[in-house]
Formats: structure tokens, C-alpha cells, sequence
């Protein structure tokens, strides 16, 4: 996040507490007006702490950003560097899951017959099972 924009946000949190300040002035009318001042106190101190949270927040995106972009890296980078070194081993994986799915075809034309077959009224919910 742009120092700007940070400074934006910072802006715009510092206007909570003037909104608390507003809740406070409307409230002041009310018949309990104790009990209205002890919900406006409370509301304020959560909103002051919300508030702070929010700042300690902001301050540490940088830093999570920039450790998130260091972890994408490396790992990206582990990954390539595995996927050169094993190439053969991943082309063999690929040969033998198309060979395993070509052999099988037999296999799975005769299962949909059995699935498709018999029951017209199952056909509609196997159909479904078999082909999604």
C-alpha cells in the first residue's frame, strides 16, 4: 500500500471517533439518559479499540506483503527447480496415466453399458453419477 493512500486510511479512522461524538449528541435526549451515557461510553472505548486495531493493522501490511512475495518466490522457484531435475519422471507419469486411460476403455464403455442398461428409470440419476 502507497504511503498515500495510507495516510488516507489513518484520515478516515480518525473520524470514527467524531462519529462516536455524534451517537453521544443524539442520545442525550433520551429519558434514561444514564443508562444512554453508560451504552455511548462503552460504545466509544470499543470504537476507540477498534479503531487501534485497525491502525496496528495497517501498519503491518507492508511487511506481510513483502513476506507473502518472498515465500511466493521461493516456492515458485523450488517448484521449477524440482520440475527441470525430475522432467523424465514427470513425462513417464504423463505416458503411463495416458496409456492407463487408453487400456481402460473397454473397461469403462462396458461399466456405462451396465450403468445406462436395464432400469429406464434409473437412467436418469446414473446417467448423472457417470457422466458429472
Amino acid at each position: 500500500m502507497s504511503k498515500t493512500r495510507y495516510r488516507i486510511t489513518i484520515r478516515w479512522l480518525n473520524l470514527l471517533p467524531v462519529a462516536g461524538l455524534a451517537t453521544i449528541l443524539l442520545v442525550a435526549g433520551c429519558s434514561h439518559a444514564d443508562f444512554a451515557e453508560q451504552q455511548v461510553t462503552m460504545r466509544g472505548e470499543h470504537l476507540s479499540k477498534t479503531v487501534e486495531a485497525i491502525v496496528k493493522s495497517e501498519r503491518r501490511r507492508p511487511r506481510q506483503l513483502a513476506r507473502t512475495a518472498d515465500t511466493i518466490r521461493a516456492t515458485v522457484s523450488r517448484d521449477t527447480n524440482a520440475s527441470r531435475a525430475n522432467i523424465d519422471e514427470i513425462r513417464g507419469y504423463w505416458k503411463r496415466d495416458c496409456n492407463r486411460w487408453i487400456e481402460r476403455q473397454p473397461v469403462y464403455r462396458e461399466k456405462a453399458r451396465e450403468i445406462l442398461g436395464g432400469d429406464p428409470e434409473r437412467i436418469e440419476r446414473n446417467a448423472i453419477i457417470l457422466f458429472f
